[in-house]
C-alpha cells in the first residue's frame, strides 16, 4: 500500500489532511478532521470518481461547499497518479 499525505485547505478548513492509501484497485481517501472517509476504484474514470466524491462528502457534510472539496481531491489523486507513473 501506498499512501499521500496532502494539505488541503478549500472551504477554510486550515491545516486539512488529505490522505490517499493506493491498494491494488483501489483508493482510499480520508480527511480525518471531518470525519470522511471513502473508497475509489482505481478503473472508474476522473469523473466518476469526481461523481462518487461529490455525493458522499454531499451526505455526510451539513455545510461548506462539497463540490469545490471533491475537486481538490480529484486534483490531488490526478498529481498523485502522475508522481508514481514519474517514480517507475
Amino acid at each position: 500500500m501506498i499512501t499521500l499525505l496532502e494539505d488541503i485547505a478549500p472551504l477554510g478548513l486550515k491545516d486539512t489532511k488529505l490522505y490517499i492509501m493506493k491498494t491494488t484497485d483501489s483508493f482510499v481517501i480520508s480527511i480525518p478532521k471531518i470525519n470522511w472517509s471513502t473508497e475509489l476504484s482505481k478503473s472508474d474514470s476522473t469523473h466518476d470518481q469526481f461523481d462518487h466524491l461529490l455525493h458522499s462528502l454531499t451526505f455526510h457534510m451539513f455545510e461548506g461547499n462539497c463540490s469545490e472539496l471533491a475537486e481538490c481531491i480529484t486534483a490531488s489523486i490526478g498529481k498523485y497518479e502522475n508522481s508514481l507513473e514519474e517514480s517507475l
